[in-house]
């Protein structure tokens, strides 16, 4: 069920993706799991951040934390997504504390997300260099950080009054990499 979640979640299926989670969180109470419901929670605050429900996004994220020590790998995942909604909702300084840790172990996300929040703060230009090397990488980075890293390419350029190149950068967002079967 965690795959099956994640998997509506990367396909932006949000209604598949809260359907999962509700299947996840009764197998859950009949048979506990810290590291699952975790998961879930990380899954759960994703998806917040879609629907743009900040607030829930971080009430999810301390969910996942409470009672126990996270595993790397995941308190990585979940600073993510703190940093997210910081940036959501203005906090630029905690959206740069929470992913500064992440941007040090060459993240990807990460770095989008910085480029975001330097973004906010109103330094376009340093967000645009942070920008390039992913954009460059096109082929080599994950479809969901392309993604974010040509939707804050577009609005930057929007911003500074460049539109062809945020329509291009909208373009390039649109476009899929790989074709389905």
């Amino acid at each position: 069920l965690v795959a099956l979640a994640w998997v509506h979640l990367e396909h932006h299926d949000l209604k598949q993706t809260r359907s999962r989670l509700q299947q996840l969180n009764a197998v859950l109470e009949a048979s506990p799991d810290k590291l699952i419901a975790a998961i879930a929670c990380l899954i759960a605050a994703y998806s917040a951040l879609a629907e743009g429900r900040d607030d829930m996004a971080v009430q999810s994220v301390a969910r996942a934390r409470s009672g126990w020590q996270v595993p790397a790998w995941l308190e990585h995942e979940l600073g993510l997504v703190e940093s997210r909604a910081s940036v959501a909702t203005g906090k630029i300084r905690a959206a740069f504390a929470d992913a500064e840790p992440a941007s040090q172990h060459s993240s990807l996300e990460a770095t989008v997300i910085l480029a975001h929040a330097r973004m906010a703060a109103g330094d376009g230009e340093d967000a645009r260099r942070m920008l390039e090397p992913l954009l460059a990488a096109h082929d080599r980075v994950p479809d969901r950080v392309r993604l974010q890293a040509c939707l804050l390419e577009a609005r930057l350029s929007y911003r500074s009054g460049d539109w062809a190149r945020g329509r291009r950068s909208r373009r390039a967002a649109r476009r899929p990499r790989h074709r389905r079967a």
